[in-house]
Formats: C-alpha cells, structure tokens, sequence
C-alpha cells in the first residue's frame, strides 16, 4: 500500500476568506518582523564583521525576544527587555544569561542604530558579571 502526501495550497482559499472579511489579514506584522530579523543576520555579517557560525546564538536570542514580545519591534519598552531578561535568566544557566544579554546588547543596538525603537533600550538590560557594559 502506498502512502500519498497532499500539499495543499490554501493561498486561493485564504485570499477568498480576506476578501469577505471572514479572516483578518494578519501576514503584514510577521512579514515586516521577518524582514527586520534579515536586516539584523545582514548587519551582523556586514557591519558587525561576524562569521556565518557566530550567527545562530545572537540571531536566536533577537528572534526570541521578539517572539515573547509579540512582534512589537518598535513598542519595545525598557520595563519589557527588562523583565524578559529576569524571567530568562531565572531559568538560565549563569553562562547561558550572560551570552544572552550580549547578544541582546547588539540586538537592541541595532534597532536603535536603524531608528526601529525610539528609545535607547540598552540601558535597561541588567549589568551580568562577565558581560561588557551596554
């Protein structure tokens, strides 16, 4: 007996639930939230100067954050980078939550360098021993 795999390509159905209103349209955050994560991978080689392998560990700790945070790239508040970070370093391995918060370092660095926050998220990550000064 044969085992047969559908692909099913549901673009056309979803286009007609949007169009009568019966599915919100909702790829536009998800779109624009995966094309800032593509801009930090980029500026992380480019600018940054790191190798291909340094990348999956930052890359990793950004998507996360914005994972936890809903998409909210530019509503960031520096009570919710903050809070994240205590929740994750609770669970975390001291090693762990020291590499995280570096990482987030240059994370919410580049969403202010780009102008995606308005404010200077930096300051609020916790000061770890080990981890360089935002």
């Amino acid at each position: 007996m044969k085992t047969f795999i559908a692909v099913v390509n549901f673009a056309l159905l979803l286009a007609y639930l949007h169009a009568i209103g019966v599915v919100p349209e909702a790829r536009a955050p998800v779109d624009q939230f995966l094309r800032i994560l593509e801009q930090y991978r980029s500026y992380l080689v480019t600018e940054r100067g790191l190798a291909e392998s340094s990348i999956p560990v930052t890359f990793h700790v950004a998507e996360s954050l914005c994972r936890t945070l809903d998409h909210r790239l530019e509503e960031h508040s520096p009570a919710e980078v903050s809070a994240y970070v205590a929740a994750l370093s609770a669970r975390s391995s001291a090693g762990w939550s020291k590499k995280t918060v570096s990482a987030l370092v240059s994370f919410l660095r580049f969403l202010d360098v780009t102008g995606i926050t308005a404010e200077l998220l930096v300051a609020a990550l916790p000061k770890l021993a080990g981890v360089a000064s935002p």
